[in-house]
């Protein structure tokens, strides 16, 4: 796995698992499936689309400085 694609697996399981969503809460939250945001946690998605990431963005309520990280991922 890329080392990008580890940090922002990384980061996505941290930050659900921070706000005590489980990937169904949060694929009903950011209208995204459940399979994607499991792909994306795994690292299988190389590169999410940028319209997944807004989506993951405003489900999880990210602060700007957390926005920020998780753009640069």
């Amino acid at each position: 796995m890329h080392r990008g694609q580890m940090a922002l697996a990384e980061m996505l399981a941290g930050l659900r698992s921070s706000r005590g969503l489980s990937q169904e809460q949060l694929a009903e939250l950011s209208g995204i499936s459940v399979r994607a945001i499991g792909e994306i946690e795994r690292g299988a998605t190389r590169r999410p689309q940028r319209e997944t990431l807004r989506a993951l963005i405003g489900a999880l309520g990210l602060t700007p400085e957390e926005q920020e990280a998780f753009a640069r991922t």
